[in-house]
C-alpha cells in the first residue's frame, strides 16, 4: 500500500509541476505580446503588422512609373524644322533708341454676353516715328491658363483702337489676373523690341 501512496504522490507531483510550467509559458507569451515595445514604443502585434500596412518610403514614391509611358524611340520620326543653321539677328535700326512708352490701367470695363466691345488700347504718341505695336487680350480660364480672345494688328504711335471684336462673348462677373500683352516693332524694319504684360481686372456688365 505504501508502494502504490508513493507513486499516485509522485504522479500529483508530475502534474502540478507541468501545470505550473504551463501557467508560466501562458504568462510569458501574454507579457511577451503586451508589455514588450519595438524600438518606436509599438506593441509587438502592431510591429508585426506594421508590414503589411506602412506606407510607401520617399525612395520608392519616386521609382514609380511615369504617368505618361516613354514612346518607343524607334517609331518616332525626326523634326522636320530641326537645323545645323544659326538664325541671323534682324538689324538693329542705327542711332540712339529711346525706351519704348507703354500706357497701362489697373481695370478695364466691357459689356457682358457680346462679342463687340470698347476699350481703349493706346500706343502713346512719345513712341513716334519709334514703335508700331500690337496688343493681345488673354484671359484666364478655369485650368488656369490664360487664352487669347483678341489680337490686333499694328498700331502707330498716337493712335488708340476703341473697339474690338472677341472671339467669344464673355459672361457677366468679375475676371482677376487678365493680361494685354503688347508687342512693340521698331518702325525701321518691323523687328520685335522688348514685350510687356499688363495685368488688370476685367468688369464684364
Amino acid at each position: 500500500m505504501k508502494k502504490k501512496q508513493g507513486v499516485s504522490t509522485l504522479i500529483r507531483v508530475l502534474e502540478w509541476v507541468c501545470g505550473i510550467s504551463l501557467c508560466l509559458t501562458l504568462i510569458s507569451t501574454i507579457w511577451a505580446c503586451f508589455v514588450y515595445r519595438d524600438r518606436n514604443g509599438s506593441f509587438l502585434p502592431k510591429l508585426m503588422n506594421s508590414h503589411k500596412s506602412s506606407p510607401p518610403s520617399s525612395v520608392s514614391d519616386s521609382l514609380l512609373p511615369a504617368a505618361t509611358p516613354i514612346p518607343d524611340g524607334s517609331k518616332l520620326q525626326m523634326d522636320p524644322n530641326a537645323t545645323t543653321e544659326t538664325p541671323v539677328p534682324e538689324p538693329m535700326p542705327s542711332g540712339d533708341l529711346k525706351n519704348v512708352t507703354i500706357v497701362g490701367f489697373k481695370t478695364l470695363q466691357i459689356a457682358a454676353e457680346t462679342r463687340n466691345v470698347s476699350v481703349d488700347f493706346y500706343n502713346s504718341i512719345d513712341n513716334k516715328d519709334e514703335y508700331l505695336m500690337t496688343f493681345e487680350l488673354l484671359l484666364p480660364t478655369d485650368s488656369g491658363t490664360h487664352e487669347s480672345v483678341y489680337s490686333s494688328g499694328l498700331v502707330e504711335a498716337g493712335n488708340h483702337i476703341t473697339s474690338i471684336t472677341l472671339s467669344h462673348p464673355v459672361l457677366r462677373g468679375t475676371y482677376e489676373n487678365c493680361v494685354l500683352h503688347i508687342q512693340p516693332y521698331y518702325v525701321s524694319n518691323r523687328a520685335p523690341a522688348n514685350s510687356a504684360n499688363i495685368v488688370f481686372t476685367l468688369y464684364a456688365s
